[in-house]
């Protein structure tokens, strides 16, 4: 994969950021991608590790939690979209806002 925005910082070292995940907006998911400069995909378990840093058992344990995305339903091994995740990672390192607690 290509690298990610050079403004990029981890996002596990930002501390002030929201807990509960919010699901990413259209709009949101369009400049990510354009961010990454990647088109949106599903991916599997080992993208998403390697993307993130996360291990599945910590991401298990943050998705219980409600702090990560949910994968998709229907498949039998987890999936996500790109798109997601990347607004995930960014939203985590300062890049993209956080949404207002009242939008869903």
């Amino acid at each position: 994969m290509k690298q990610v925005n050079a403004e990029f910082k981890p996002f596990y070292q930002n501390k002030n950021a929201e807990k509960k995940y919010q699901i990413a907006s259209p709009a949101e998911r369009i400049e990510a991608l354009r961010l990454a400069g990647h088109t949106d995909k599903a991916i599997d378990e080992g993208i998403r590790c390697k993307l993130t840093g996360i291990s599945r058992s910590t991401w298990d344990r943050m998705s219980k939690d409600k702090e990560v995305p949910k994968p998709f339903a229907g498949f039998k091994k987890n999936r996500w979209m790109l798109s997601e995740i990347l607004v995930f990672m960014y939203r985590k390192s300062g890049i993209l806002p956080q949404p207002n607690d009242n939008t869903n």
